[in-house]
């Protein structure tokens, strides 16, 4: 097992590289901190994987067949498997950066997200960029092989693009992929949330979470299901209930917070409203069948 894990540091230069699984739609492949010295080069066309940097603070230049781009603090840059590209930091200033490498099918698309295309390698960085080396900092920590381990810094790679997004989201206003989601599909999505967290849901959670105005996220939830997600939301904690009261012998009371009623007197209300008899008066009914 030791021998599947790299693990390098120096006062310059940490570097972790994990197993890779190209059965996964994305995956960690490596990740590091360096603060470079003067001059240092690397290339990216043997190298595998995608590698995503994070520049805190320095300078360098990335030398692509196009020409040189200049990076500075502050600013993202970008390298892909197969495309010849050296960069180098500043003789004077070198760049202290962290990265990490990913790759697997779904990788391109949250590079998209991002921003990153063969056209744009580099972005300026619209968060605080020292967020990213934070995470990088708490991948390090943990290098040892262990399924623990694995999935904390499969989460911390995770966060690491999600802030990438987020960067590019705050320079354009995009929201990325949910933006090609039509508004039908949109929901959907917002249907599976609401039975999903029926018991502590709110309608505006709803509509933050699929990233629409509440006005027009009900006109077109209306549209849809034919009636308004406060409706909707109530027929399904009304569902639920009544399946409780026909399966368990929970007291009216437990029932009511399950589905997501504080007082259970407001419960009792709704569920007669639209049942014709009081939560107690139901299970005794259908106890006699």
């Amino acid at each position: 097992m030791q021998d599947d894990l790299q693990y390098f540091e120096n006062p310059n230069y940490r570097l972790i590289e994990y197993i890779q699984d190209r059965n996964r739609d994305l995956y960690l492949v490596m990740c590091g901190i360096e603060q470079c010295l003067p001059g240092k080069e690397a290339g990216s066309g043997s190298r595998r994987g995608y590698h995503l940097h994070a520049v805190i603070s320095g300078k360098g230049k990335i030398l692509t067949p196009d020409g040189e781009i200049l990076v500075h603090g502050g600013q993202l840059f970008l390298t892909v498997p197969g495309k010849e590209i050296l960069y180098q930091a500043d003789w004077e200033d070198p760049w202290y950066y962290c990265w990490i490498t990913y790759d697997g099918m779904r990788i391109q698309e949250c590079l998209a997200n991002a921003g990153f295309t063969e056209d744009v390698i580099v972005q300026d960085c619209h968060i605080e960029v020292r967020r990213f080396l934070e995470i990088s900092q708490e991948m390090v920590r943990k290098p040892q092989m262990s399924y623990s381990n694995e999935l904390y810094r499969l989460s911390l790679s995770l966060q690491f693009l999600a802030l990438a997004v987020e960067s590019y989201q705050n320079q354009n206003g995009k929201t990325g992929l949910y933006k090609q989601l039509s508004t039908d599909d949109l929901i959907d999505y917002a249907i599976k949330y609401i039975n999903a967290n029926y018991a502590m849901v709110k309608i505006r959670e709803v509509a933050d979470y699929v990233n629409l105005n509440r006005t027009y996220f009900t006109e077109q939830f209306k549209r849809r299901v034919f009636m308004s997600p406060q409706e909707y939301l109530m027929k399904i904690r009304m569902e639920h209930a009544c399946q409780l009261l026909e399966e368990t012998q929970l007291p009216v009371n437990m029932i009511a917070g399950n589905v997501g009623y504080e007082n259970p007197l407001t419960f009792s209300k709704i569920f007669k409203q639209k049942y014709g008899v009081g939560p107690k008066e139901y299970r005794k009914e259908k106890q006699k069948r």
